[in-house]
């Protein structure tokens, strides 16, 4: 289903975008999915800041993202600031690398409306 995204997740801003369907998964149970493709994905986050959250075993950790349209990340973490690079490619994936740090990947995908991350394991 392609509909118009609101989205609260990015720290306090509103995000509207509208998507067109990208790769759709069979819905099963009433459940849409469609995963965004380089073009959306690098529309949805360019620009953009979000915040991540890690449960451990001992402590909740946030993150906070953000995405210079230049391709430059701000990491920020317990007010130690990282930077480093982002990218998208075609299909999709989202990618960055803070120096001295593997690099992650990750599709967005589209639930019943709900912008969600799927992480990749292994980096291209």
């Amino acid at each position: 289903m392609c509909r118009s995204i609101l989205n609260l997740a990015f720290t306090s801003f509103l995000v509207i975008q509208q998507y067109g369907c990208a790769s759709t998964e069979p819905t099963r149970n009433g459940i849409d999915a469609a995963q965004l493709t380089g073009s959306q994905a690098k529309s949805y986050i360019s620009g953009k800041t979000e915040i991540w959250t890690e449960d451990s075993e001992y402590e909740i950790v946030s993150y906070t993202f953000s995405y210079h349209p230049d391709g430059i990340i701000e990491v920020y973490r317990e007010g130690e600031t990282l930077s480093g690079d982002w990218d998208v490619s075609d299909d999709g994936l989202v990618c960055y690398q803070i120096p001295q740090s593997e690099k992650y990947c990750y599709y967005y995908i589209n639930v019943n409306g709900t912008i969600k991350r799927k992480l990749v394991n292994s980096a291209r």
